[in-house]
């Protein structure tokens, strides 16, 4: 399993490409070090480690990824560069979910991510999440969820 820790993503700095670096691991052992400047380029790979040729060959045998958006319907076979691009994808969503939750109510419904004014108080935070909960019965509150599943929800609708 591949993974990424010590991830610094530079989010004003991303134009093309995530600007980020980190530390990538391979089943528990540090593989390599990777930095991408977000300017469209590939991924700098350093530091280099001896569980790097087993992870490269690990990423060979993934299956293509199959992709449809807006009508466009494409596939592409994974590279080391396209799985760290989506583990830090992952951890911005993450980080994401954390940062609304915190201040605002996150509603979804019909496929959508709704979110509520900026709450400072967390009474009024649950006052409110109980109101939707009574007004809209079909929606999802994702506060009302445990962080992962709440974190799965919205990271399958953005």
């Amino acid at each position: 399993m591949i993974t990424l820790k010590h991830l610094t993503a530079h989010r004003s700095l991303m134009r093309q490409s995530y600007c980020y670096e980190a530390t990538v691991y391979y089943n528990g052992s540090r593989a390599c070090y990777v930095t991408n400047s977000g300017n469209g380029e590939p991924d700098k790979v350093t530091d280099i480690m001896p569980p790097y040729a087993a992870m490269l060959a690990y990423v060979a045998t993934l299956g293509s990824v199959q992709v449809d958006k807006a009508g466009n319907h494409y596939s592409y076979q994974p590279t080391l560069e396209t799985v760290c691009h989506g583990l830090v994808a992952d951890q911005i969503a993450l980080q994401d979910v954390k940062r609304l939750m915190k201040s605002r109510i996150l509603i979804v419904r019909d496929g959508n991510v709704y979110q509520s004014p900026k709450l400072d108080k967390e009474a009024d935070k649950l006052i409110h999440i109980k109101n939707y909960q009574l007004s809209e019965p079909d929606s999802i509150i994702l506060n009302s969820l445990p962080l992962s599943e709440a974190y799965e929800i919205y990271r399958g609708l953005v």
